[in-house]
């Protein structure tokens, strides 16, 4: 039987750059070091035995935990080299609070004001008339298409009476009125048989 000798290392500390598995800080190998040192190194490295459940809780809470940004209110950053859905401040709208996400809510409402089907109505059927007295159409190689002579304008920014004094006190034909396929067959017969008691 071999007597075997044991290097002088009071406590057995496993190093992770050595270049042999299992290699102590002290250099020489973990078999080479006595009972009492791997019972020393058993102690002082923390056990997973009895703290399995709370190490598992505090995993937990690192994982579903995360910080939020102290942003007042989320708004959304317009640069086109921002990615996507990012605030002003620099984080992603999923770090900030439900606090700043209804303050976004809160002042796009509030930005955004009620108004009754008659006031939309009337704005969408509002022309913004400021021609001149009398639209003339620029017939220049150069002139966008449709616009004033006198005034440079477009023909739809001149009033009714602008637009007929420039073409001579005429004012233009009205709109057809849409007729239905039914209607047009049905003159269109009466037509026929007109022409046909004629021959």
């Amino acid at each position: 039987m071999t007597h075997r000798t044991f290097c002088a290392c009071p406590i057995y500390t496993m190093d992770l750059q050595a270049a042999d598995f299992g290699a102590c800080t002290c250099g020489e190998a973990r078999d080479r070091h006595t009972a009492a040192a791997l019972a020393k190194a058993v102690r002082t490295t923390p056990t997973k035995g009895g703290d399995k459940a709370q190490e598992e809780e505090d995993l937990r809470e690192r994982m579903t935990s995360r910080e939020l940004a102290d942003c007042p209110r989320f708004e959304v950053d317009m640069d086109p080299l921002a990615p996507f859905g990012q605030c002003r401040c620099g984080r992603p709208k999923a770090q900030h609070t439900v606090a700043a996400l209804s303050g976004a809510a809160k002042a796009g409402l509030a930005a955004a004001k009620k108004r009754d089907d008659g006031e939309v109505r009337a704005a969408m059927a509002a022309r913004d008339v400021r021609g001149c007295d009398q639209y003339v159409l620029d017939m220049r190689p150069a002139a966008q298409f449709g616009h004033c002579a006198n005034c440079g304008l477009a023909k739809a920014e001149h009033t009714d009476r602008a637009v007929a004094a420039g073409a001579g006190g005429v004012p233009a034909p009205p709109a057809r009125a849409r007729q239905t396929s039914k209607e047009l067959r049905e003159k269109m017969e009466n037509m026929s048989g007109e022409s046909s008691e004629h021959i």
